[in-house]
């Protein structure tokens, strides 16, 4: 292609004459978009309680963390046989007083607890000897975050809550975020706390015996992106989630989500109350590349028309195939009810029966790396 060009003889000489015309047309010269700048991830650290340097039965009053910060613990006892003191448990003991809080042994009842180490139980007023942890719970506090609201709590391990026992909750500057769901006798739950920057204290409540281990405790931001409901409808168990829905990590941009069961339609009034995206290193999303894969959320919408029902919900994008490997788990309360005390009127989890959930990048967080 001839293109003949104009030369600047100097910055001080007058212009002598213009460009001759080009022989042939010529393709725009491709400018480059300018970068885009990925958000920073968090930086995590899991409170597993054996690196204090403590023993079975030790009571727990700080715990240091390499986020530049150290938390203080604290006891409310519930019940009689409550004390006013966090300690220690070993999951390797042998011989009690607790059985379904050790794996090792033939009396043991907790198989899953192999690898847990030390977990954070209250201790039992009668002595720890005797009982070991307590079996009428209480609360325990954690305090000295940042002011700042830069940490927040991703996920814990709720250990040994049986299913006829209030779930191991978690509250979060006075608001619950979560809790688990009693497995049983001896279990260990892994629970995503969908927790917001925390500014005062975390409270983990129990309401019977049982710990919790695995804190993982974060300083930054959570994943950032939006969460599509990829080509059809999404069913699990006779569920369908409407086609085409998109819930953004960030609660500020507009949301759609529609979850339709025999004789009922909910419909998301915008945005969302609460959302929290994590990456799960368990979970791989990709393709494409996405920043998070599992998404959080809380909003409130019109269920039959009616304002007021609250809808809970967790997103697993696990992938390709989505149908064979995502999950989901929605929980939808009555127009006006309590979610943290009524029962909802649907609760579905597993796996898909068809359809797909897709995390992606959200624009200007790197949409250019979704591919």
């Amino acid at each position: 292609m001839n293109i003949r060009r104009c030369l600047a003889v100097g910055a001080v000489l007058a212009v002598l004459g213009a460009c001759d015309a080009m022989d042939q047309p010529t393709d725009p010269i491709p400018v480059a978009p300018p970068a885009l700048a990925r958000v920073p991830a968090p930086v995590c650290h899991t409170i597993s309680f054996d690196d204090l340097g403590l023993g079975h039965g030790s009571q727990v009053t700080s715990i240091p963390t390499p986020l530049g910060f150290s938390l203080d613990v604290a006891v409310t006892p519930t019940g009689a046989h409550s004390a006013p003191s966090a300690v220690l448990y070993s999951t390797d003991n042998m011989g009690g007083p607790d059985f379904d809080l050790e794996w090792n042994g033939a009396s043991a009842r907790c198989p899953d607890c192999e690898g847990l180490g030390n977990i954070l139980v209250i201790e039992d007023s009668r002595g720890f000897a005797p009982e070991g942890d307590s079996d009428t719970g209480g609360t325990i506090s954690l305090t000295g975050f940042p002011a700042s609201g830069v940490a927040f709590i991703e996920r814990y391990a709720a250990v040994d809550q049986e299913s006829t026992e209030t779930a191991i909750q978690l509250y979060v500057d006075g608001g619950l975020i979560g809790g688990s769901s009693g497995q049983g006798d001896g279990s260990v739950e892994t629970v995503l706390a969908s927790s917001p920057a925390i500014t005062e204290k975390a409270e983990f409540v129990l309401g019977g015996s049982g710990g919790m281990d695995n804190l993982k405790v974060c300083t930054g931001e959570p994943g950032l992106g939006r969460m599509t409901g990829g080509g059809n409808q999404i069913t699990l168990d006779d569920v369908r989630v409407s086609r085409g829905f998109t819930i953004h990590c960030d609660i500020t941009l507009s949301n759609n989500l529609e979850i339709n069961w025999p004789d009922n339609k909910w419909h998301i009034e915008k945005p969302l109350t609460r959302a929290t995206c994590l990456d799960d290193p368990a979970v791989d999303p990709a393709p494409p590349v996405a920043p998070f894969d599992t998404f959080i959320g809380e909003g409130i919408g019109r269920l039959n028309g009616v304002d007021g029902s609250v809808v809970r919900f967790t997103f697993v994008d696990s992938g390709e195939p989505g149908g064979r490997n995502d999950s989901a788990e929605i929980k939808v309360w009555a127009p006006g009810a309590d979610p943290d005390v009524d029962a909802p009127v649907l609760e579905v989890s597993g796996l898909l029966d068809n359809g797909n959930l897709q995390a992606h990048y959200d624009q200007p967080h790197g949409s250019n790396w979704n591919r």
